[in-house]
């Protein structure tokens, strides 16, 4: 049955709302013949999204197992509310294999444990398993309250979710992993009302505007942690999966490690002062490869992802501190390569990305003096180069773009028996780059264009005091 049948079928049934499991990838066939994650939707398929979500049919996608982005589907829910994302956990982790990207959601267990009843001993696992515990938790979900509508079952999911990473969303774990439970005895209790929309998915919030007067703000604070607990695990061992096909002459093979987030924390006192420090790391690698001798193709891609988090908080009868930080940086890499075995001639294609991103934030406080400072910054580059080689030739071409921002911002207040004064500053930068290179062989040719600006702005004020004698 296609989506525009099922939505019809609802139609017919005049049911107010309605649940599909949409448990698939979509790949796409490549001109060399390998089948690979597709990311764009065709105008038909946008159609039928747009036409389920004008009859209010709550759509459960799932992730895929590729362990890579998330296909087209998946990516769709941060273009229609009324599509849920799901991707497969593995011990209160995200599983290896589960697809992640903008798109992800929610996590649910992605297993079907072997039982004496089945005819198999191996366990079935995928992001498909997960996607239908998830579908079937929001079936009872109506059930218990058949007067919700879709948007106020997706956020009941979202908001009892279990967080496992970074608080609140992040692009890895979603929301977290589902809690049927909760999530269903919210949903009996909660009273239908006028449609919710989901939180908005960002890591980090956006940069100040340039026109902002921070002198008229009050003064920030360290981030608020979630309101939902977040699991503290020992490091445990990297779990790593990988997978081989073929033979040395032509085949295939991948490789991923995982280190799950994990959380340290330690605790010291002296000198009536005591200082609490935790921090979370977690990260990914991932590498794919195939080969073709008889036709001397080669092709290799990976990403990576590494994040810590840090908070410390120190108090003394003095004063208090607390400080903040997180960085995030994510490797994409991709290379392909063609040559002749008769003749040293062929072709390479090479293409990197990163992405970078940092906050952080300090608090210190006195009885007669508080300091707030945060910064933020982000910076993204691309490259890709393309050579063709031969007998006496070479030809190379190749471009990189860099975008880069950054903010930070310091508000400080001093108070004494003489007066008071204030005094705030705050420092936005955002430039991109963009640069070329060609070379054929003796001769070369490099181009570079880029812009920064910087925005600067400062506020002070003081108060002074006269005492009477």
């Amino acid at each position: 049955m296609s989506g525009y049948e099922f939505t019809n079928a609802v139609k017919a049934a005049k049911k107010p709302n309605a649940v599909v499991n949409l448990s698939f990838d979509l790949t796409q066939i490549n001109p060399d013949g390998t089948q690979t994650t597709r990311h764009k939707l065709t105008a038909a398929e946008t159609a039928a999204l747009q036409y389920a979500k004008d009859n209010n049919i709550l759509i459960v996608a799932a992730a895929g197992n590729e362990g890579n982005l998330i296909s087209a589907l998946g990516q769709a829910s941060t273009e229609f509310d009324n599509i849920l994302t799901v991707g497969a956990a593995d011990n209160n982790y995200r599983a290896g294999y589960s697809s992640y990207g903008e798109g992800l959601d929610i996590l649910a267990p992605g297993d079907i444990p072997s039982t004496a009843e089945t005819s198999t001993t191996e366990t079935k696992q995928g992001t498909s398993i997960a996607a239908a515990k998830v579908t079937n938790t929001i079936s009872q979900m109506w059930e218990a309250n058949p007067s919700l509508n879709y948007q106020q079952i997706k956020n009941i999911l979202l908001n009892t979710a279990k967080d496992i990473d970074v608080p609140d969303w992040d692009e890895r774990t979603g929301y977290g992993i589902i809690d049927a439970e909760s999530a269903i005895a919210t949903a009996a209790e909660t009273i239908p009302t006028i449609p919710v929309l989901a939180a908005a998915k960002h890591l980090t919030k956006s940069l100040i505007d340039a026109d902002a007067n921070p002198s008229n703000t009050p003064n920030n604070t360290a981030p608020k942690p979630s309101k939902r607990a977040t699991a503290n695990t020992a490091p445990g061992t990297p779990k790593t999966t990988s997978t081989s096909t073929g033979n040395s002459n032509e085949g295939t093979s991948s490789y991923t490690t995982e280190v799950a987030p994990y959380t340290t924390t330690s605790t010291s006192s002296s000198n009536g002062t005591s200082t609490t420090n935790s921090y979370t790391n977690s990260n990914l690698s991932n590498t794919e490869s195939s080969w073709d001798k008889s036709t001397v193709k080669t092709n290799t891609k990976g990403n990576s992802f590494n994040e810590s988090t840090s908070d410390s908080n120190t108090s003394a009868s003095t004063y208090t501190s607390k400080s903040f930080s997180q960085n995030s940086v994510a490797n994409k890499n991709q290379s392909q390569q063609n040559y002749s075995r008769v003749k040293y001639e062929g072709t390479r294609n090479d293409q990197s990305s990163s992405n970078q991103k940092s906050r952080s934030s300090s608090n210190y406080t006195t009885p007669s003096q508080t300091t707030n400072t945060t910064a933020e910054s982000y910076r993204n580059s691309k490259s890709q180069s393309d050579s063709k080689y031969g007998t006496g030739y070479a030809m190379n071409n190749g471009k990189r773009q860099d975008d880069w921002g950054s903010k930070s911002t310091s508000n400080t207040r001093n108070t004494s028996s003489t007066g008071s004064s204030v005094n705030n500053s705050s420092t936005q930068i955002q430039g991109k780059a963009n640069w070329t290179n060609s070379s054929n062989n003796n001769s070369s040719l490099n181009t570079h264009n880029g812009e920064e600006s910087q925005v600067n702005r400062s506020y002070s004020e003081s108060n002074s005091r006269v005492n009477a004698s």
